[in-house]
């Protein structure tokens, strides 16, 4: 999803992956974010609140950004089904060069 969907849906996601601790894999594409910018530091205020918002949730996120990042992607949905609990790839753009 993108992540104003992530952001339209976090009472959603409250609700079914933490209140209820599901292990719910979301691959949200933050668009517009800048590339090699952290999120916090984006331009764009909606890609800037991502990671506060799950922060506050204890949602565990990941920045996947290049090719040294796909191997984030299978640790992360085990740590989520072994611990029980939601997990975000949050999906940068690649630098251009």
């Amino acid at each position: 999803i993108q992540h104003t969907g992530l952001l339209n849906s976090i009472n959603a996601i409250r609700a079914v992956a933490v209140e209820y601790a599901l292990p719910i894999c979301m691959m949200v594409g933050l668009l517009g974010k800048e590339p090699g910018t952290a999120p916090k530091q984006s331009k764009k205020y909606s890609v800037r609140i991502v990671e506060t918002i799950l922060d506050a949730m204890g949602i565990m996120h990941y920045l996947i950004e290049d090719d040294a990042d796909i191997g984030k992607i299978q640790p992360a949905i085990d740590a989520a089904y072994a611990s029980s609990r939601p997990v975000v790839l949050m999906l940068g753009q690649r630098p251009v060069s």
